[in-house]
């Protein structure tokens, strides 16, 4: 990357750490399902390494992002990704970001409300509430798209311990919009 030091007037080049803490505060800024596909790196004038739209294909598909000197837009994230391409759930660094916040979303509820207590007759009904109201949350906040099928159970080989299993959706980010263009020479309906 380069970058104008004002100082003393002249761009001085930087490696590609100084893009990755621009993007990484890209994502801090953000919530956890906004994608980083397309977002702007300021403060950068070029990149060193300009590949073919074939070229950064090929890059990317073994899990690597790579930021582009777009004409219209500037220095910008050509696509998102995680260093695992093996599938939408763990290429997407969104798709990564929203599990990794439900996550740790649903063990603080479970830290702040069940570690620690007795488990009772009434306590899986509780879970399964709490556990409920956390998904709902976060899908009314358009973190995750939805979730179903929320279930707690006490684990048949260690009794303090509660197994929580629920299915989410995640919130996709849209990298492809596939539009089809009809010709006709027919006047009708025009």
């Amino acid at each position: 990357a380069y970058y104008y030091d004002p100082i003393v007037r002249t761009t001085v080049a930087l490696d590609g750490t100084y893009l990755a803490c621009a993007a990484a505060g890209i994502l801090t800024s953000a919530d956890a399902a906004t994608p980083l596909t397309h977002k702007i790196l300021t403060g950068f004038r070029d990149v060193a390494y300009h590949p073919s739209n074939s070229a950064a294909n090929a890059i990317a598909k073994y899990g690597v992002s790579i930021v582009e000197n777009n004409p219209t837009f500037g220095l910008r994230v050509r696509h998102g990704l995680t260093c695992n391409p093996t599938s939408a759930e763990t290429q997407e660094i969104s798709v990564v970001r929203q599990l990794d916040y439900v996550s740790q979303r649903l063990r603080d509820v479970m830290d702040a409300n069940i570690i620690a207590t007795k488990i009772t007759r009434s306590t899986l009904g509780v879970v399964t509430s709490l556990i409920t109201n956390a998904l709902q949350a976060t899908e009314e906040s358009q973190i995750i798209y939805g979730y179903k099928n929320v279930f707690a159970r006490i684990n048949p080989n260690d009794p303090r311990q509660i197994d929580v299993v629920c299915s989410i959706r995640p919130a996709y980010p849209c990298d492809y919009v596939e539009i089809t263009i009809n010709v006709t020479s027919s006047l009708e309906g025009f």
